[in-house]
């Protein structure tokens, strides 16, 4: 029991092996991610921290007529969504939740060798995360083996899905794009 004015741990947690595992690479998609995007373009200490210039970023971002891709680039970019607005993140270093996890997506994408990666989105929170584990099976993946990597925070630390901020435990309204080491990204 803890008294005014102290600090409470925050209670330890066993994980599995495999949850453990991908909570290691969460954490390293996240590092990743926060090198290439310096500032959040929708929270306010990042837009006061770059002077405004974090918000201009995702606008530019997001709009193609400030793009002036080769046929053959948006040829591309039309096919692999995730990748082209993560070379525009990178590119610009700015971003919102969506670039962010469009960023991690690609990365552990190329990195999580037989894992399921998957790109998440409740569109009621407007908010995109990147699940490690299949969300869409839950006897498999029960909420304490799926793992968050979810950049956008102030402080992102890879969680268990339990443990996320937007967790739901029927995983009810999610939207979902999957991808697995080795396949070719797409928008389906």
């Amino acid at each position: 029991e803890a008294r005014a004015g102290e600090a409470t741990a925050t209670p330890r947690k066993v994980v599995s092996r495999r949850a453990l595992a991908y909570l290691q690479l969460a954490q390293q998609a996240i590092d990743h991610t926060r090198r290439v995007i310096e500032f959040q373009g929708n929270q306010v200490d990042a837009i006061n921290a770059s002077g405004g210039n974090a918000y201009y970023r995702t606008d530019v971002i997001r709009t193609r007529a400030w793009w002036n891709l080769t046929p053959e680039a948006q040829a591309i970019a039309d096919t692999d969504l995730e990748a082209a607005v993560a070379a525009k993140a990178e590119y610009l270093s700015g971003g919102n939740c969506y670039e962010y996890a469009a960023v991690a997506y690609t990365y552990l994408s190329s990195l999580a060798k037989g894992v399921a990666v998957q790109r998440a989105m409740y569109a009621d929170v407007d908010h995109v995360f990147v699940v490690l584990g299949d969300i869409c099976d839950p006897q498999e993946f029960p909420d304490h083996e799926l793992v968050i990597a979810d950049a956008w925070p102030y402080s992102p630390q890879a969680c268990l899905w339990e443990d996320h901020f937007v967790y739901n435990p029927d995983r009810a309204g999610l939207e979902i794009k999957t991808a697995r080491w080795g396949d070719r990204l797409s928008n389906g």
